[in-house]
């Protein structure tokens, strides 16, 4: 599933990804994280991961490097979320804002 969000004049601002999970194979949030790490530094060029918590979430994030987005990854139950964006800020927001609406009753 591919998305958009945040767009003025055309112009994509960020891009969020939603992937269900194969809770065989990723059992849980740890045996995914080594994958998403890897899938963000390479969607930003290289740039190490790192896990935050953001709204008691564990997400993977890498800021931008010349020329490369920032990213962050979450799990949410059988959900992976993928965002990207040239703004580390605009990743952030929607990254929490996406966690709210998840866990909103």
């Amino acid at each position: 599933m591919h998305g958009r969000y945040g767009v003025v004049a055309g112009e994509r601002r960020t891009t969020v990804w939603a992937f269900t999970l194969d809770t065989t194979t990723y059992p849980t949030v740890e045996a995914l994280t080594p994958v998403l790490a890897a899938l963000v530094s390479a969607r930003t060029g290289g740039a190490a991961a790192k896990g935050v918590e953001v709204v008691d979430r564990v997400v993977q994030r890498a800021t931008a490097t010349a020329g490369s987005p920032s990213v962050a990854a979450f799990v949410d139950h059988g959900l992976a979320l993928v965002v990207e964006g040239a703004d580390p800020a605009q990743v952030d927001a929607v990254v929490s804002a996406w966690i709210v609406a998840l866990t909103a009753p």
